[in-house]
């Protein structure tokens, strides 16, 4: 199929089939133990490579850019991002939303530099790894480095610039 098809249908295959599995649900699954997460991208990794129909052992860090598409754990954060940031903005259910404390409600004075979400404490690395801990830890890093973020009003402009801040690695979990 690779030698019939050119560079936008391989991709648009890959898109098609590999990254939508991949994406499902990942703010659910991703936090999974870090073996299963690295057979994933084994397995996007050499579909990249299909699709770019390099050799295979040829490194993917460039095609990953090239492509626009995130690995795994890229995928993972992203997602997680964008869940926070309905949390945030009061687009997810009351009932989600409860789950997590924004500090504008816990404080009255405004600090600069104040994370948005307050970090619960974690005594396993395995509670470190759930979405309760992560996803605030992840969009407080963020809005952190790049204060414009919490101030954006539009999902599709958040998600483009939040896909930029991860696929160039301007951050890092």
């Amino acid at each position: 199929v690779k030698s019939k098809l050119n560079f936008s249908s391989l991709l648009t295959l890959y898109n098609t089939f590999v990254n939508t599995h991949m994406s499902y649900c990942i703010a659910v699954w991703g936090c999974t133990a870090r073996v299963y997460l690295d057979k994933l991208l084994k397995l996007q990794k050499r579909a990249l490579r299909l699709v770019f129909n390099v050799h295979y052992r040829e490194h993917t860090s460039q095609l990953f850019l090239q492509a626009k598409v995130l690995n795994v754990y890229k995928m993972y954060s992203y997602n997680v991002c964008i869940f926070m940031y309905r949390v945030f903005k009061h687009i997810t259910l009351s009932s989600i939303a409860n789950l997590f404390q924004i500090r504008q409600h816990m404080l009255d004075i405004n600090i600069r530099n104040l994370n948005v979400f307050h970090l619960n404490n974690c005594r396993t690395e395995t509670r470190k790894k759930s979405i309760f801990y992560s996803g605030p830890f992840k969009f407080n890093k963020i809005t952190q480095q790049f204060p414009y973020i919490s101030q954006i009003n539009n999902l599709l402009l958040f998600k483009k610039k939040i896909k930029l801040i991860i696929i160039h690695d301007l951050i890092t979990f």
